[in-house]
């Protein structure tokens, strides 16, 4: 939250975060994608996170924890199949 300029205490942000991977956990989409994303966002501003700051947050953080394990992944299988 800091990285971005959010006031958001060490506390709200493990809430946020926890609230976010129990999102995942709903069986819609693979990994919650959509509406984790939006339930996090919906957390935030109801912390008192700016709509701005709330996206970058929820936007960096399902980089990390989705889309870079799917980057990971597809360059793992590139590689084993070239062997």
């Amino acid at each position: 939250a800091r990285a971005v300029g959010a006031p958001l205490g060490p506390s709200a942000a493990l809430a946020a975060a926890l609230f976010g991977a129990l999102l995942t956990a709903i069986p819609v989409l693979p990994s919650g994608l959509g509406l984790t994303e939006a339930g996090l966002a919906v957390v935030l501003l109801r912390l008192g996170v700016a709509a701005d700051s709330a996206a970058a947050i929820v936007l960096l953080a399902r980089a990390i924890t989705y889309w870079s394990v799917i980057a990971v992944g597809g360059a793992l299988t590139l590689a084993r199949r070239g062997h």
